[in-house]
């Protein structure tokens, strides 16, 4: 565990967004403190265990795009467990993980109107991939497209940050804003 400081709010359910989005809400937080809160690292693959069968799954990004410095870390809620890939391919298994095929095989988990996943049953889902190769070259092009997303929207936060400011908008202040934040 690194002693890296965390500069964004905990990661929850709320700020993954429907559809095939690389990116995912991230809130700076106003004072940089410790909590209790788990972290991981850039580049980590969590799958969402709260209602497992919606494909809740993102990948942390870099630090450097979104304007950090290396190491970066990220809280993260207890409705997430953290997935390492033995092959290293972390956005190849974010579409595979997100994928009708895997979600189709998931046991649908327990808790009434908000069922979780257990994380035995997850990592005992049955997979069927494709060859190294194949699944190299889809975790490149997403990761890339990945890169060229984060990098907008935290482009978009800043000039949403710069017309607020001149407009003496009272809540400017680019700590409040969520990056990545979508309707």
């Amino acid at each position: 565990m690194s002693n890296a400081p965390v500069r964004f709010e905990p990661i929850e359910y709320r700020d993954v967004p429907g559809g095939a989005y690389l990116s995912f809400v991230l809130r700076r937080k106003e004072q940089i403190a410790a909590s209790g809160f788990p972290t991981v690292g850039e580049r980590n693959l969590l799958f969402g265990t709260m209602r497992a069968y919606l494909g809740n799954v993102i990948v942390t990004p870099r630090a450097e795009w979104i304007s950090e410095t290396s190491p970066l870390r990220f809280q993260v809620k207890s409705e997430f467990v953290l997935v390492t890939p033995h092959d290293d391919l972390t956005y190849f298994w974010l579409a595979y993980l997100r994928s009708n095929h895997f979600l189709s095989h998931l046991p649908l988990g327990h808790g009434g109107t908000r069922p979780r996943l257990q994380p035995k049953a997850l990592a005992e889902t049955p997979v069927a991939v494709p060859e190294i190769h194949v699944r190299r070259q889809i975790n490149n092009e997403l990761e890339r497209l990945a890169k060229s997303e984060w990098l907008t929207y935290f482009k978009a936060a800043l000039l949403d940050v710069s017309v607020a400011d001149e407009s003496h908008d009272t809540n400017a202040n680019p700590s409040n804003r969520n990056y990545a934040e979508r309707t």
